[in-house]
């Protein structure tokens, strides 16, 4: 069985962006979907940079609840936003 991949779309990257703020702060629960996103907005920069350099950076991402899940949705973030259709 093989498996096809489907575009983000906008509706996916917010979703990304509320699945990684519940990865890393999910005891911001009182904030609005718009608030979660724009957490991670207000922290793009260590989402970049934990995953340009997750063990030599400001490793941002240790900070969250689950860390190494939170590490992986800062790249999947990171990849779609970079990518030339983010």
């Amino acid at each position: 069985m093989k498996s096809e991949g489907r575009l983000l779309g906008k509706s996916g990257l917010h979703w990304l962006n509320i699945h990684l703020e519940n990865l890393y702060a999910g005891r911001l629960d009182k904030l609005s979907y718009e608030g979660w996103v724009a957490f991670i907005e207000n922290h793009l920069e260590d989402i970049f940079d934990s995953t340009d350099r997750p063990l030599e950076g400001r490793r941002w991402w240790l900070s969250a609840e689950d860390p190494f899940q939170c590490l992986a949705a800062c790249i999947n973030l990171s990849e779609a936003l970079r990518s030339s259709s983010p």
